[in-house]
């Protein structure tokens, strides 16, 4: 697994442990992990026509489905996912949050 995908993933546990414990730091690592999910969905929604054949022979196929439109549906959902993340954290930011005994 590359460094770039470890450093990532430990960010977004490392921001989930905070917002767990109700710090704003995990809301702003979330929001902002969020916010690049939903760019980097669109990038790669851009880019997936553009595969070359290189890559394209060694992609997975699921049935007969070609795969620039699976990894443009995948794009998709990693679009669509980082933005349900982004308005479920936006409309609870910890100026909202109240401490109950």
């Amino acid at each position: 697994m590359p460094l770039s995908l470890k450093f990532f993933a430990l960010l977004q546990v490392a921001g989930a442990i905070l917002l767990l414990l109700r710090h704003s730091a995990g809301w702003l690592i979330l929001i902002t992990m969020s916010a690049f999910t939903m760019v980097a969905g669109v990038l790669a929604l851009l880019s997936a026509p553009f595969l070359p054949p290189e890559t394209l022979v060694n992609a997975p196929r699921i049935g007969s489905l070609d795969p620039r439109w699976l990894a443009a549906l995948m794009a998709l959902l990693a679009f669509l996912f980082g933005r349900f993340c982004w308005l479920h954290l936006r409309h609870d930011p910890p100026t909202n949050w109240r401490r109950t005994a």
